[in-house]
């Protein structure tokens, strides 16, 4: 079953793509968990009944696909099936705030839906990735990087713009997923900020071509690995350095 965009969340469209007894038996079984799941049961049994995702569900949803007991496993089999496999970063802690921040859980949850919705269609998920910004939180384990997407990367015109002006190859070690991996990927590359996400106000426009640099997923994550990213110069020296001692020590 496609899903599109609806005032509420999701809403579906066409014949449904899972089975509606099979996912009964898992609200029943994610109702007998210890934490009390009756808020969330009641919303699935609703979108069973009306087709729609709302957006109270998958904001719960994700809680309880995060819990740190058995009952998790459930929550993410259901969110698996409903959602094309697509299981949504958790964007409430246990007193129903957002997480680590509204802005941040806001923007989780609007990539979640775009990516759902491209899943439905048959779609690959975007081909650009949007910077991390460090957000060391006590909520949860492993809770140490929440992706930010603001307008830019939203938008599907400046993504072609940045991609037409820079390519998709890494700036720093060269590396193109569509070359490695047989033409399957092409295009697919993450985008890294020259100025830190976390610096950046509500009211500022990314540049697409002054401000951002494609990099491979290896190379992010170096230039993020410490709290002061690292330049794309200095990764790239690394990376030359890397390189001139692997042919020394061929040669």
């Amino acid at each position: 079953m496609p899903w599109a965009r609806d005032s509420d969340g999701l809403k579906s469209v066409g014949d449904c793509h899972y089975d509606v007894g099979e996912i009964r038996l898992l609200i029943e079984k994610l109702r007998l968990a210890r934490n009390q799941p009756g808020m969330v049961c009641s919303l699935l049994e609703d979108l069973l009944s009306t087709g729609k995702a709302t957006r109270k569900l998958i904001w719960h949803l994700s809680k309880w696909c995060d819990w740190r007991d058995s009952s998790h496993l459930t929550a993410r089999a259901i969110a698996s099936e409903l959602f094309h496999n697509n299981i949504c970063r958790r964007l409430l802690d246990k007193a129903n705030k957002p997480i680590p921040d509204r802005a941040t859980a806001e923007a989780d949850y609007e990539k979640w839906l775009e990516t759902t919705v491209q899943a439905g269609q048959g779609l690959p998920p975007s081909a650009v990735h949007p910077d991390e910004v460090d957000q060391a939180e006590p909520h949860f384990e492993g809770a140490l990087h929440r992706v930010w997407v603001n307008k830019y990367e939203r938008d599907q015109a400046a993504r072609g713009e940045r991609l037409a002006h820079y390519g998709s190859k890494c700036v720093v070690c060269g590396f193109e997923f569509g070359e490695a991996y047989d033409g399957m990927v092409t295009g697919y590359i993450h985008v890294h900020h020259l100025k830190k996400l976390s610096e950046i106000g509500r009211e500022y426009s990314v540049d697409p071509i002054a401000d951002l640099r494609p990099v491979c997923p290896n190379c992010h994550a170096v230039i993020h690995l410490n709290k002061q990213p690292f330049t794309i110069e200095d990764v790239q020296a690394m990376v030359k350095r890397s390189r001139a001692r692997q042919t020394l020590a061929t040669s």
